[in-house]
């Protein structure tokens, strides 16, 4: 689970699901989830791939997470899906993974759910192979994220997410020129960002 771990957009990064409360959701749904899926609750909740958002396991703060997967699975569940799938997420388009339900065990094969044309016969055998089918592979070749003007003579070098608030997660660079910069990354075999590249003319700065 490794690889699919670091494949959440890290911006949807959240506090894990405790054992706990993921014994509770089974207990509430009358099934175990798949080992892989805990897994990954327990990194994280709420997790989004590409345009896919799997339904979070509703915690003790009840307040910070949108409504959850058993809310999701009484209230917005499809009208003429089987009742031996669960809904785990959906993407931009409405479509939802889903596992099925055998002898008090969910099945780790993933179904696809569409509104318009039901089950998919397409299926994935476990989590980690629709995480693979269904989001975007990441080129580890270096990847020009933009360019950007430079009129203060420094370089804050941060993820996105701490940019306002976390001072300590931010690298700041000093004395750098004036003028027009262009920024790339580049990114490991398990598709993890292993460089951010700033180029300056004939001048490159870097940082992983």
């Amino acid at each position: 689970m490794k690889k699919v771990i670091n494949m959440i957009n890290q911006c949807s990064k959240v506090a894990s699901v405790s054992l706990v409360e993921l014994k509770k959701a089974e207990k509430e749904i009358g099934a175990m989830f798949p080992e892989e899926y805990k897994e990954l609750f327990l990194e994280t909740n709420n997790a989004k791939f590409g345009d896919w958002t799997l339904f979070p396991i509703q915690t003790k703060d009840k307040s910070v997470l949108p409504i959850d997967i058993l809310s999701h699975n009484r209230e917005n569940r499809p009208a003429n899906m089987p009742s031996d799938m669960v809904c785990i997420g959906e993407n931009i388009n409405g479509d939802k993974p889903c596992y099925r339900i055998r002898k008090r065990f969910m099945q780790e094969l993933i179904f696809i759910w569409s509104d318009k044309t039901g089950l998919s016969d397409c299926k994935a055998s476990t989590f980690s192979q629709f995480i693979d089918w269904y989001v975007p592979k990441v080129s580890n070749k270096p990847k020009t994220v933009g360019t950007f003007t430079v009129e203060s003579g420094k370089l804050i070098v941060t993820d996105p997410c701490y940019l306002e608030n976390e001072e300590e997660l931010q690298i700041i660079l000093s004395n750098v020129k004036n003028g027009k910069w262009t920024a790339s990354l580049n990114y490991n075999d398990e598709e993890v960002v292993e460089s951010l590249l700033v180029f300056y003319g004939e001048k490159i700065s870097s940082g992983k």
